[in-house]
């Protein structure tokens, strides 16, 4: 399925937006509140429609946020590819999900496609509902994570195609069938079937203990009933007897109405005639026939022609399911070879395959990198090649920088000491006359100090006038203060010269170990090629750039030697050779190209072979079904022939029962038209008869009057105030007769009679017991399912972790080595540099992102398989740095030629690097 344009009319803020897809790489760029979102919210919702969430919230209620406030609408196309027919959805979105509109039409024909014409639509073409939608090919700003949830059929729909080869077979709609049908019989709020047929038996126990109670409590009242009925019977003899009696007084006025009756009795003898007639002709061994029968005997008739439908439709069903079968056998016969393997062959074959790809990367990546160490080893040798004398210069590195360090100080000294020389220059022999002048100088000085000290000594004893011995010692104290001073300035000089001579020695001494070093230093400057000391100090700073690109690369050399250090190149291609043999093998005996043409033609066959089971298992069931049919059929033709022999009709054909049936059922109405006209006559002959025989009045008036000699009423007034005092008393019995039965009555009002109530009970009870069953047959199942569900688990759950550990170790470089998924899609990894296990969460937000990335393109492998489906994606890489970036693209672009990938991105980055690969289709907003 290809996405090729979608037309926006009005989605959102997006007005009359029109965008072309290509069917590799597209890349939708615009910056922040461009419409990004938008557009990716209406590609869902060509597909799964608006939710109908009434929530506040502006971001949780699509409608609310999507609709035009002006008319509260949203509208727009998507042209498509589906199954190499192009189609185009039109839907418009109202206030509510009764005012959606959606048509699915042929881009070629203009024909409406009925199956694609509903809200869903995306179930029929993805074959995943909405949950599932988003938890793969739907990727949505900071929403990597793949959520498990009931509705979500990810996990069902793997492990029931995994298992069955039919991804269509859910385990999960058995186990909510089962649950569904538990839920209807026991429910924590007691409201299913059972637990309300528990409720009812406690309800009839209940009933059945108070109806007995009333029971016994209306004994009295039906005793008492008796009797004021005894007494209500005396009255009502004795007022008959009167009136009678009365009657008898009136016998003459009698006689004159007898010809008016016998009328009435003559026409009612009649009718009874003609009702005999047809009391014959619709008269049984059982007596006469009614509709009853009639209708039991047509519902049988109707039941047979029926079953002999259902009859000839099962034949004809078996007749196409064992076509079927044949043209399976046909097709299993293609597939000969493929019963001699176990059932996980393409589990084991897969993982062989898998084992076999890393075992070639393995080996690639060895040669790859023997290749890549031997050219950084020519280069060093280059390097060592092109720098003359290289070895050598290496070999006595340190002692060449000594040298140079020790000739670079000598020198500095001695140009140090040649400076201070020559500012004061001071010959040996001055510094002896200055010697001999200054001992001179000492004497003379320490004389006239002598002297001054006699002159001030002379002067204090009066032996000189005072002045003049003063003056005397001051003019001497000059003098030898003069002569101290430069007496000091020769002192100096002296110092100075020797130390002069001192730093004389100093310099031939350093200019001899100058000439050593240079001798040393020349041998070096002939391997090298220098001219002189500058040329040489070039030479190693030569020497010592190379010498660092020479220990870098024997660094790269060393990281390369421990990348592959624990891989064994011979045992990799051993292992290589017997997994090509297995698979060589297998394909082989199975005549497959490739694996995938292998593992397509098992499942194939897997598929064939249960719809094969299938198909043996209804033509079973229907064989066991005509079975069924034909035993009913003879049970209710042996009813229906049973019914028409009390009848005397048994010698009728099945097709000509209905047409009796109906005269008979003709003669029937007759015979009640003619009831109905009887019971008229005789009512009205009753009537006249006050309920007497015409032909035995005479006597019984003649009886009566005799056994009413008690009785000497002079006049009928008599009779008539005795009748009407007899018939007050009558009453008033009545009237405590009926008190009586209203007591009877009302006291089993709200209760039923007790046989019914026990029969309701011991029917109550042996539902309960057939519900029990029921409800611990389902839970066996139920826990068989689980079971057999976690095992399927368990088969497809290895597959999904290689699948997702080859993804991100592909996008990461290898930093994570092995991935584990559990059921509820949590996700943990092996690092790779210390082979610790982290949870998914403890990863950093990129990391984690990468993770969650890598599981939903697994399952999209592992859902669609070889389908083309569109991957789309708003700003899913907005934590991811550089390198992780160009990582996922360059994976999501290798991928681009057999998935559909639709990137929004707010990104320049993902420009960049789309910029370095041919045939992606940007797009600007």
């Amino acid at each position: 399925m290809i996405i090729k344009k979608i037309d926006i009319k009005n989605f959102g803020k997006v007005r009359n937006k029109e965008i072309n897809f290509t069917e590799g790489f597209n890349i939708v760029y615009g910056h922040n509140e461009s419409g990004k979102s938008t557009i990716q919210t209406f590609i869902k919702a060509c597909f799964y429609g608006m939710n109908s969430k009434r929530v506040k919230d502006v971001r949780e209620n699509e409608r609310l946020r999507y609709l035009n406030l002006n008319d509260n609408k949203a509208e727009g196309e998507i042209y498509f590819e589906y199954n190499s027919d192009n189609y185009i959805i039109s839907r418009t979105f109202g206030s509510t999900k009764k005012e959606d509109t959606i048509q699915t039409i042929d881009c070629i024909t203009g024909e409406e496609i009925p199956y694609l014409n509903i809200d869903n639509v995306g179930k029929n073409i993805f074959d995943v509902n909405s949950a599932a939608f988003e938890n793969t090919l739907f990727i949505k700003q900071l929403s990597g994570e793949v959520k498990n949830s009931k509705e979500d059929d990810i996990l069902h729909k793997i492990s029931n195609s995994f298992q069955t080869g039919n991804e269509n077979i859910s385990y999960q709609k058995a186990k909510d069938t089962l649950e569904q049908y538990k839920k209807s019989l026991v429910t924590q709020r007691k409201g299913g079937k059972l637990d309300l047929l528990k409720v009812r038996l406690d309800s009839l126990l209940d009933e059945r203990n108070n109806a007995i109670r009333l029971a016994e409590a209306n004994l009295n009242n039906e005793k008492n009933y008796l009797e004021v009925k005894a007494k209500r019977d005396e009255l009502e003899i004795t007022i008959k007897k009167l009136e009678i009696y009365k009657k008898h007084l009136k016998r003459l006025k009698l006689k004159e109405e007898y010809g008016e009756i016998t009328d009435y009795l003559r026409k009612s003898q009649e009718l009874k005639k003609r009702k005999e007639e047809y009391e014959y002709n619709l008269s049984s061994s059982n007596g006469v026939i009614d509709y009853y029968f009639l209708d039991g005997l047509q519902e049988d008739v109707t039941g047979v022609f029926n079953l002999l439908d259902i009859n000839n439709q099962r034949q004809e069903e078996e007749k196409q399911f064992l076509e079927e079968l044949e043209e399976k056998n046909n097709y299993l016969s293609v597939y000969e070879n493929f019963g001699e393997f176990d059932l996980n062959i393409d589990e084991k074959l897969i993982k062989v395959s898998i084992e076999q790809k890393l075992i070639e990367e393995k080996i690639s990546m060895i040669l790859d990198t023997n290749e890549e160490i031997a050219k950084i080893e020519n280069e060093i040798e280059e390097k060592i090649n092109n720098l003359r004398a290289y070895k050598t210069i290496s070999e006595h590195r340190e002692e060449v920088d000594r040298l140079l360090l020790n000739y670079e100080e000598d020198l500095k000294k001695i140009k140090f000491l040649i400076d201070r020389k020559s500012k004061m220059k001071v010959e040996e022999s001055q510094i002896e006359r200055l010697r001999v002048k200054n001992k001179t100088m000492n004497t003379v000085s320490l004389v006239l100090s002598i002297c001054a000290v006699f002159s001030v000594l002379a002067a204090v004893i009066s032996f000189l006038p005072i002045n003049l011995g003063l003056i005397i010692a001051f003019i001497l104290f000059i003098i030898s203060g003069m002569m101290f001073i430069s007496s000091s300035k020769n002192k100096y000089y002296i110092k100075q010269g020797l130390i002069n001579l001192e730093e004389q020695n100093v310099i031939s001494t350093l200019t001899e170990s100058l000439k050593q070093y240079e001798e040393q230093l020349n041998r070096y400057f002939d391997v090298t090629g220098s001219t002189d000391h500058i040329s040489f100090k070039k030479y190693l700073n030569t020497f010592d750039i190379f010498n660092n690109q020479i220990e870098i690369l024997n660094a790269r050399i060393s990281e390369k030697q421990n990348s592959i250090k624990n891989m064994n190149l011979y045992e990799l291609e051993d292992s290589a050779i017997k997994n090509e043999k297995v698979i060589n093998s297998v394909l082989s005996i199975t005549k497959s190209r490739d694996i995938e043409e292998f593992v397509k033609n098992i499942k194939q066959y897997r598929i064939i072979t249960q719809e094969k089971e299938e198909i043996d298992n209804r033509i079973l069931s229907i064989r066991k079904n005509l079975d069924y049919l034909q035993n009913d059929i003879k049970i209710k033709k042996d009813t229906i022939y049973s019914r028409l022999k009390t009848l005397g009709l048994e010698h009728l054909e099945l097709e000509d029962i209905p047409e009796e049936i109906k005269n008979m059922r003709y003669k029937l109405q007759q015979r009640e038209e003619i009831m109905v006209r009887l019971n008229s006559i005789e009512e009205t002959y009753k009537l006249l008869l006050k309920d007497r025989d015409i032909q035995a009045i005479e006597d019984e008036v003649k009886q009566i009057i005799n056994e009413t000699n008690e009785f000497s009423y002079e006049n009928e007034d008599e009779i008539e105030n005795d009748i009407r005092s007899k018939q007050q008393e009558l009453l008033n019995i009545e009237k405590e007769m009926k008190d009586i039965e209203y007591s009877i009555k009302n006291i089993f009002l709200t209760t039923r009679r007790l046989d019914i109530i026990e029969e309701d009970i011991e029917s109550i009870k042996e539902q309960i017991k057939d519900g029990e069953k029921t409800v611990r047959a389902i839970e066996v199942a139920q826990a068989i399912m689980d079971e057999s569900f976690k095992e399927i688990q368990k088969s497809f759950g290895p597959v999904l972790n290689e699948k997702v550990t080859a993804i991100l170790s592909k996008i990461t470089k290898g930093k994570y080595s092995d991935v584990k998924i559990n059921e509820t899609f949590e996700i943990t990894v092996k690092q790779s540099n210390d082979g610790r296990y982290l949870k998914a969460e403890y990863l950093s937000n990129g990391a984690w992102d990468q993770a969650y990335i890598s599981l939903r393109l697994a399952l999209i492998d592992m859902i669609f398989e070889d389908k083309n489906v569109p991957i789309i994606l708003d700003d899913a890489f907005v934590q991811y740095d550089d390198e992780r970036l160009e990582n996922i693209l360059n994976y999501l672009y290798e991928i681009s030629d057999v998935r559909q990938i639709i990137l929004f991105t707010c990104q320049k980055r993902e420009l960049d690097i789309a910029d370095t690969k041919d045939g992606i289709n940007i797009i600007s907003l």
